[in-house]
C-alpha cells in the first residue's frame, strides 16, 4: 500500500521537471510529459501526463514547486548554462521527506531531465530511486 502511494507521490514530484528553465522560459501551452521511475530491482512502466502552463504559471514559476494535499515541494540551487539545467529539491509528504537533484536539457518547447530521489525514512526498504522525464509542448491549452 505504501509503495502505491509512493508511486503517486513520485509522479507528483515529477512535475518538478515541468519547471526546467527560468532563463529561457517555456512557451505557455499544453505540455505532455513521459516519466519513468526506476527503483532497485524494478522499473515502472512510463507514465504520460499533460499539464497546461499559462503565461502566468511560467512567469511565477508555479511549475517548479508542485503542491497538493500530499506533497509540498521547494527547489534550490537552480542553475542554467545554455540549455543545460540543474537544481535540488525537497518535498514533504505524509510519509516523510523526499530530497534530490535533477539535471538535463531544455528548450522553449522540449525538456529531458534525470532526477535522483532520496527517501527518508526509506519506504519498504527503498531509500533511493531515479526518474527520467521527457516533455514537449503539444499545442495550446484547451
Amino acid at each position: 500500500m505504501r509503495a502505491i502511494h509512493l508511486i503517486r507521490v513520485t509522479l507528483a514530484v515529477s512535475l518538478l521537471t515541468a519547471g526546467w528553465a527560468a532563463a529561457q522560459p517555456q512557451r505557455p501551452g499544453m505540455w505532455e510529459f513521459s516519466t519513468q521511475v526506476k527503483m532497485p530491482g524494478m522499473s515502472l512502466p512510463p507514465q504520460t501526463t499533460r499539464q497546461c502552463l499559462t503565461a502566468q504559471d511560467v512567469a511565477e514559476r508555479k511549475q517548479f514547486s508542485p503542491q497538493s494535499e500530499d506533497v509540498k515541494c521547494s527547489m534550490s540551487n537552480f542553475q542554467q548554462q545554455g540549455n543545460q539545467v540543474s537544481y535540488e529539491f525537497s518535498c514533504k509528504t505524509k510519509e516523510g521527506t523526499m530530497t534530490g537533484n535533477a539535471k538535463g536539457t531544455s528548450t522553449a518547447d522540449t525538456v529531458a531531465m534525470e532526477m535522483t530521489v532520496r527517501l527518508s525514512p526509506p519506504i519498504e526498504g527503498m531509500a533511493q530511486m531515479t526518474q527520467s522525464t521527457t516533455g514537449k509542448r503539444v499545442g495550446d491549452c484547451r
